[in-house]
């Protein structure tokens, strides 16, 4: 049976590795930072990672980037799994053995034999 790859199970997939999850806390938090937004001690339940306060509203910046992130690999996934195998590469048929033993005949060069006359 084939599996449906969907955004939330690439999500799920996302929040439950914790090196994906941190770069994507990594680039998001540096993004909104250059931007005068606030790093606060207050955790995001759904993600784990340090909420960000601009304008005294709390918002987790990470959450929209693993959503936007899960959607791109669900779709590449989705891609791939669509996209038809790749064919095999052309081989030349097989010729008879009796065709290359003559080949490799002509291919040899001619061997000259030099001796001492009278021997």
């Amino acid at each position: 049976s084939i599996r449906l790859i969907s955004t939330d199970s690439e999500e799920r997939m996302i929040l439950q590795r914790y090196s994906m999850k941190k770069d994507e806390a990594t680039k998001s938090i540096a993004k909104r930072l250059k931007k005068k937004f606030e790093l606060t001690s207050a955790i995001c339940y759904r993600c784990e990672m340090p909420m960000m306060r601009k304008n005294n509203k709390m918002v987790c910046v990470v959450c929209p980037a693993i959503k936007k992130r899960a959607r791109k690999n669900a779709k590449k996934k989705r891609a791939l799994r669509s996209s038809p195998p790749l064919d095999p590469p052309c081989q030349q048929p097989q010729q008879p053995q009796e065709q290359l033993h003559q080949q490799q005949k002509q291919k040899q060069p001619k061997k000259l034999y030099v001796g001492i006359p009278g021997q």
